[in-house]
């Protein structure tokens, strides 16, 4: 099938048994898609893919200011951001922090914003007919960007086209990229 929304269609009408993929975008699209009767029936016995983000290897600074920002975002934080997109809730925070280092600070003093990938991956990534992009990713990124300090500039673009971006320097960070070895030698992951 095309896409998650074909397979779901597939699976609600009989025409395929089962799908097995992301949750979160599953469970967006039976919402969205209207097929009541599908629901999640748990667990792959692998482990499932881990999106990250990624930034220019040559910029350690901002995967550092990432990474505390994201560690600085609590548990109740991360599930009010997932929440609105999968119906999902959770109790329990754990606290966090900035805790940026001076060469840290002065790189972000020096970067009023860093451009990212912007596309069409709901719920995760999205761009509404106003042009605003929202969704799960955006979200976590935003909130974290703010924690640290840094604006966002969506650059829109296939997805081959976004890793030529930021090879080129183009391209600051890349949200929703899974972690490969061959990613490795361009960008650090969060």
């Amino acid at each position: 099938y095309p896409d998650t929304a074909s397979c779901l269609v597939a699976v609600s009408t009989g025409e395929a048994d089962a799908y097995a993929g992301n949750r979160a975008v599953a469970t967006h699209l039976i919402a969205r898609e209207l097929l009541p009767n599908l629901q999640v029936q748990g667990r792959l016995r692998k482990p499932g893919s881990v999106l990250t983000i990624g930034v220019r290897r040559d910029w350690p600074e901002l995967a550092g200011a990432m990474d505390k920002a994201l560690a600085g975002m609590t548990e109740q934080d991360m599930n009010e951001i997932v929440s609105p997109w999968v119906g999902l809730r959770q109790e329990s925070a754990s606290p966090g922090g900035l805790d940026l280092t001076e060469a840290e600070r002065r790189w972000l003093r020096g970067r009023q914003k860093i451009r990212v990938n912007g596309g069409a991956w709901p719920p995760l990534i999205m761009r509404g007919a106003d042009g605003r992009h929202s969704g799960i990713a955006v979200d976590i990124l935003e909130d974290a960007a703010a924690l640290a300090g840094i604006g966002i500039e969506y650059v829109e673009g296939s997805w081959p086209t976004m890793i030529d971006m930021l090879s080129s320097g183009e391209l600051d960070l890349l949200q929703c990229v899974s972690l490969t070895e061959q990613r490795t030698e361009t960008l650090r992951f969060t």
